[in-house]
């Protein structure tokens, strides 16, 4: 499937070593889009993003929104879903860490905590790309503010809610 970033532009945007193996992350990319990006935008636009950033046709005034937001934002939600997937892979064997002969493996705690960092900035760009496109709405007339449903938690979508039903007498 097209996506609107690469590893290079992950790599690009966050603090990821170039030498990280791109076949890790693939797929997480894809994830972080429809997880954290597209509801948001509202599918129209998204879809028109996708298609332009992966003809390389992209619109000066989608160029702009894509260079000064978009990408970055992408990024970073992809380093957070990912990150836990960079420190351990799973295998015959069962679940293992990563280790390299030259560093030293970073605890669970340390992963935790640099997953969090990770989503403040994924969220926080994520904001200031929707203030960014409340208050540019007449140059992306296929932005929805009515499909843009971003919730606190980091995720898009109502499907994430928790319903308690009525509790009943008998």
């Amino acid at each position: 499937m097209d996506t609107l970033i690469d590893i290079g532009v992950l790599k690009e945007c966050t603090p990821t070593s170039y030498n990280l193996d791109g076949h890790w992350i693939t797929g997480m990319i894809e994830y972080s889009e429809w997880e954290h990006i597209r509801l948001c935008l509202g599918i129209p636009f998204y879809n028109e993003l996708v298609l332009q950033v992966n003809t390389q046709t992209l619109t000066i005034d989608n160029q702009t929104f894509y260079d000064s937001f978009l990408k970055s934002c992408v990024a970073w939600f992809v380093l957070y879903e990912s990150a836990f997937f960079i420190h351990t892979r799973a295998e015959n064997k069962g679940v293992t860490q990563n280790t390299d002969d030259k560093s030293v493996e970073a605890s669970g705690n340390t992963v935790g905590a640099y997953k969090k960092t990770a989503l403040k900035h994924a969220e926080s760009r994520r904001e200031q790309m929707l203030k960014y496109l409340n208050d540019n709405k007449t140059l992306y007339p296929l932005f929805d503010t009515a499909d843009t449903d971003c919730k606190q938690s980091g995720r898009c979508g109502y499907h994430y809610s928790l319903y308690f039903p009525k509790k009943s007498n008998y």
